[in-house]
Parts: C-alpha cells; sequence; structure tokens
C-alpha cells in the first residue's frame, strides 16, 4: 500500500469519528428534514406527550407538502426501523447518530465514484500517472471540510450529491453500448432517467446538477452512432437520422423519469392523506390518490419561485454563491478550478460546465446557502484531478506551501462548524433527554436563550 492510499485510511477513519462525535449544528434542517420528521413514527404509545411536542416542518405539512417523504424515510425512518427490530433501547444519541452513520458509510460511495471516473477520463496515460491522479483525488475528498461534515449529516443536500455521484457512474462506466428488452432500450438513457427522478424528488435543484449530464449523454450517443455509421459507410449518418437517435435517447429517459415520479407521488400521497387507503386498493382508491396528489417538488418550485417567501429564510445578493460559498465550501480548490477553467475554457468545457453551470443557475435566487452547492463537490474532484500534475493545480498537493493552505483551510472549518457553530445545542438536548421524562411528567418548562431551533427528537 502506497503512503497516499495509508494517509487515505487514516483520513476515512478520522470520518466516521467525525460523523460520531462532532455536536456542532451547522443548520436545523440538518434534523428538520430528516430526523424530525421520521422519530414520531417510532415514539411508543406511553410517549404521546413528546410525540405531540415534536415540530412538523413546514415543508412537511398540509395543504402543499414541499418535501417528499422518501429521503427522511430512507435517512432516518430506515435506521430507526432497523434500530427497533433490533430491541435496542432508544436514547436521544443513538437517534441522533444512527442516520449520521448511515451517511457516513454511503459517502464512501463518493470515493468511489470519483476514483472510478478519474481512472476512466485518464485511461490514455500511463499506470502510475493514473494511479497518481486516482490518489490524489481520493485525499483531496477524504481531507475535504464538507466530506468530514457536511456529507455525514442528514441534510437532502447530501442525498442529492450522492445520486448525483451515481449519475456520474453511470455515464462513465456503464457500457454505452448495452442494451436490454431486446435491444429496444438503452441501459445508460434508462439509469440516468431514473436517477433523474430520484435526484428531483430529494431536492428540486437536481435538474440542475443533472442537465451537462443529459447534453454528455446525447453527444455521446450521437458519437457512437456516427462512429458506427462512418465504419459501414463512406459518409455519416444524415442529420434527420441523427435527430431521430437524439429523440429516442430523451425518450427512453423521459419514460424511465415518469415512471420512477409517479411512484413517488403514489408514495407521497399515501403519507400526507392516508385516507386515501381506505377500503383498500381498488378503483376507487386510484381516483383517491389522482385526485389528492402530492407532487413535493412541484410544490417546493412554486414555493421558491416567490420572493416574499425567500425573505421569510433570508435573501442575499445574486454573487454570494460566487464569491462567498464557493469559496467557503472549497476553498483554494475552487480558485485553482476557476483559474484553470477561464484560462482554458476548450480543454475542460464540460467540467467547468458541470460546476458553473448549476452555480450560474442557483445565483438567480436570491436565497442562497452554501449547502445548496454541496453537489458540485463530485465534478469538482473529478476535474481537478484530472489535471493533478500540470501548473497551478500542482500548488495544492506537491509544493508545502500549498499543502499548508489546504490543511489549515479544511482544519479551521471542521472545527468551526463540526464543533463550535451552535455547539452548546446539540449537547444541551442530549442532556435533557435523560430528564425528559420527569419534565414531561411535572410539566414543567426550558428556556433557552435565542438560538438555531432545536430539534425536540433527541428528547427521546
Amino acid at each position: 500500500m502506497s503512503g497516499r492510499l495509508r494517509l487515505y485510511v487514516v483520513l476515512a477513519a478520522l470520518r466516521v469519528a467525525c460523523s460520531v462525535f462532532l455536536l456542532g449544528m451547522v443548520h436545523p434542517d440538518e434534523f428538520f428534514q430528516s430526523q424530525e420528521v421520521m422519530a414520531r413514527h417510532f415514539l411508543p404509545e406511553a410517549e404521546d406527550a413528546l410525540r405531540r411536542q415534536l415540530h412538523v416542518p413546514w415543508e412537511f405539512q398540509l395543504p402543499s407538502p414541499n418535501r417528499s417523504i422518501i429521503f427522511p424515510a430512507l435517512v432516518a425512518g430506515l435506521p430507526y426501523k432497523i434500530l427497533q427490530l433490533l430491541g435496542v433501547k432508544r436514547t436521544g444519541w443513538l437517534l441522533l447518530v444512527a442516520p449520521r452513520v448511515l451517511l457516513c458509510l454511503l459517502s464512501f460511495t463518493l470515493d468511489a465514484v470519483i476514483f472510478a471516473v478519474v481512472g476512466h477520463l485518464s485511461r490514455g496515460q500511463k499506470l502510475e500517472i493514473r494511479r497518481e491522479k486516482q490518489e490524489k483525488a481520493l485525499l483531496l475528498l477524504a481531507s475535504s471540510w464538507p466530506t468530514l461534515v457536511l456529507l455525514c449529516r442528514p441534510f437532502s443536500n447530501t442525498c442529492e450529491t450522492l445520486v448525483l455521484a451515481l449519475c456520474f457512474a453511470v455515464l462513465f462506466l456503464v457500457n454505452p453500448h448495452r442494451r436490454v428488452l431486446c435491444g429496444v432500450m438503452h441501459v445508460q438513457t434508462v439509469l440516468l432517467g431514473s436517477l433523474l427522478a430520484v435526484g428531483f424528488f430529494t431536492r428540486f435543484t437536481f435538474p440542475v446538477f443533472f442537465f451537462p449530464l443529459g447534453v454528455e449523454l446525447v453527444r455521446q450517443q450521437d458519437a457512437l452512432l456516427v462512429h458506427a455509421a462512418r465504419k459501414k459507410e463512406t459518409v455519416g449518418p444524415s442529420v434527420v437520422r441523427r435527430l431521430a437517435a437524439t429523440l429516442a435517447v430523451a425518450v427512453q429517459g423521459l419514460v424511465a423519469f415518469l415512471i420512477w415520479s409517479v411512484g413517488f407521488i403514489v408514495v407521497d400521497t399515501v403519507y400526507f392523506h392516508p385516507e386515501v387507503v381506505e377500503g383498500g386498493w381498488n378503483r376507487s382508491m386510484l381516483q383517491k390518490i389522482a385526485g389528492n396528489a402530492v407532487i413535493a417538488p412541484l410544490n417546493n418550485l412554486l414555493y421558491n419561485v416567490q420572493y416574499d417567501n425567500l425573505e421569510l429564510h433570508g435573501v442575499h445578493p445574486r454573487l454570494t454563491h460566487l464569491t462567498v460559498n464557493m469559496p467557503m465550501l472549497f476553498g483554494p480548490m475552487f480558485l485553482v478550478f476557476l483559474v484553470r477553467f477561464l484560462r482554458y475554457p476548450d480543454r475542460s468545457f464540460f467540467g467547468g460546465a458541470c460546476v458553473m453551470f448549476p452555480l450560474a443557475c442557483l445565483s438567480l435566487a436570491p436565497h442562497q446557502e452554501p449547502r445548496f452547492l454541496l453537489p458540485t463537490i463530485v465534478p469538482l474532484h473529478i476535474f481537478t484531478a484530472l489535471h493533478g500534475r500540470t501548473g497551478v493545480v500542482r500548488f495544492l498537493t506537491t509544493y508545502k506551501l500549498g499543502l499548508l493552505l489546504w490543511i489549515g483551510f479544511n482544519v479551521v472549518l471542521t472545527l468551526f462548524f463540526g464543533i463550535l457553530h451552535q455547539g452548546g445545542v446539540v449537547p444541551m438536548l442530549l442532556s435533557l433527554s435523560t430528564i425528559a421524562s420527569l419534565m414531561l411528567a411535572r410539566r414543567d418548562s426550558c428556556l433557552r436563550r435565542p438560538t438555531c431551533l432545536p430539534a425536540s427528537y433527541s428528547l427521546g
């Protein structure tokens, strides 16, 4: 095992430790998008008083739920159900940590995808050069503070990032010639259409991250068509044939997207309107589902296009993402990427588009938070590593000053967001969980100084 891989193992262990022991609160949404929503379903009837105290986030309230229940059910509901089946005694600490550990383990999907995609895109180079790029990509990812903190927290942005990583894996690692169902369905297209639906119902912003990959899929399929035609004929395929092939790709992806979307809509409708399943599965039930259909990402989109709604959450200058949030998330790496993109736009157009297109789209909205850009961690690390032996990119991974800047930047922000930021809220709630039953029995009150809204689920 090389020295870089040994260091990576240490950083991987550090990630697991951070998911368990860092108790700083980055943002209340890490609780109110998952644990607070699902905890009520796992409290026994004897604790009905605590269940009534749990806060139902506005995104999950009728008449227009803004979030699909799929994400919190997988991220928090699944580990809670496993703990319940195992008969593990429920504590506030377990309710806090179980989803974090699950997401920490899932975050290694990013490592595997980035390692494999970097290797695939540099396959024409010498083995030692390709392996060096792959190992540097792993080290940069594993040592970054978004990986150590944000990717281990149950934000919907975390799940959005994981889905985008799978999209990159499908686009570059799945055989582009493979078809199923008697050669009718193109595997890459069907998988990407399915992942688009998963990402869209996780966060309505996912399509802006997906769009460059969809365009690249069409470009790749068109290039394969032209290459195959020229092997058989002296001239390439006609424009009509190429347009028909492009349309076929789009239709297959759309069909996959719609099938998964209908499934998610049915699940959300049954969850938010349980009365529709009264009387069993029959034709009238299907009519009730259609009449009460909950399309959560559409509701969220309609909510966010109204400026008055965004004012409730805080509005920012349009350049906040570019000048504050991207440097805050990725520090020197974003500056390196930006310099290379501006100097050589023709050499890294696709990589630049995967970062700059969603950045530009999300900058149109007046409400801008750093975690909204978290999915860009995938293309940023892939395409930075691909140029890791040349120019300013090499500065981060080879020269001492660059290494010191990278290490110092990530250590400071890991400590700040992982420990110090609202650092007393979670420890306070965990301490109160030991006396929660007494407080409920005596109907005492708990006073707090102004902080982010504390989550009640950890009192269990």
